[in-house]
């Protein structure tokens, strides 16, 4: 039985990896050719930040949320329960002072570290999706601890969807308005791809929770 759990969950995963992978794809293709290679560029000196950023806040505790989940007996509900809010709890602080962090000294980090002063913009809209990311990561550990992996597969693709879509709206939009944007909307963008997954997953776990109260 726990292993095809197992194998369920992860060609689950590996399926929605692969299929965010495509949109990725050509998503990339659609920014280098509406903002060119440069700003695409620019884009992209981001991600070291954003990635270590997301490392200390939450991929410690996405783990350890995951470990001990998984060790509590199937009926303790109440201490799964507690558990995920533990976590959840610290990742939140730590994201929120990430943020604040960020957003205060993006000018430094632009100008010393990524050697590119027009980076700023981008690191102050990107770190507004820290604390989302990260609540809805922890959701996604406590998912693969109670070894049900369908939701972070959902919010995978829930939220490469919505940043593709929302940037593209953004991009038609300009288009027919005759609006300038520029490679800022793509970091706009991934703000709501993470606050959508993040209602995705919120809405899930609420539910999740109150048809465990009432078995």
């Amino acid at each position: 039985m726990y292993k095809n759990h197992l194998l369920k969950g992860a060609l689950l995963l590996t399926a929605a990896g692969v299929f965010s992978r495509i949109i990725g794809f050509f998503y990339r293709i659609f920014l280098s050719r509406t903002f060119g290679a440069e700003q695409m560029g620019i884009y992209e000196l981001i991600s070291p930040v954003l990635a270590l950023s997301f490392a200390l806040c939450t991929s410690a505790i996405q783990s350890s949320i995951s470990k001990f989940t998984a060790a509590e007996p199937e009926a303790a509900i109440y201490a799964k329960r507690r558990i995920l809010l533990t976590g959840l709890s610290v990742s939140f602080v730590l994201s929120c002072l990430c943020t604040l962090f960020v957003w205060r000294e993006a000018d430094f980090i632009s100008d010393f570290l990524l050697k590119e002063t027009r980076c700023a913009p981008l690191l102050k809209i990107a770190a507004l999706s820290f604390p989302a990311a990260c609540i809805h990561s922890c959701i996604n550990g406590y998912y693969y601890g109670i070894r049900k992996s369908f939701l972070p597969a959902f919010c995978q693709v829930f939220e490469q969807c919505f940043r593709v879509g929302s940037v593209f709206l953004f991009w038609e939009y300009s288009r027919n308005n005759g609006v300038a944007f520029s490679i800022n909307v793509a970091a706009v963008g991934l703000v709501i791809g993470e606050f959508a997954s993040l209602i995705a997953a919120l809405a899930a776990s609420w539910l999740h929770f109150l048809k465990q109260k009432y078995m």
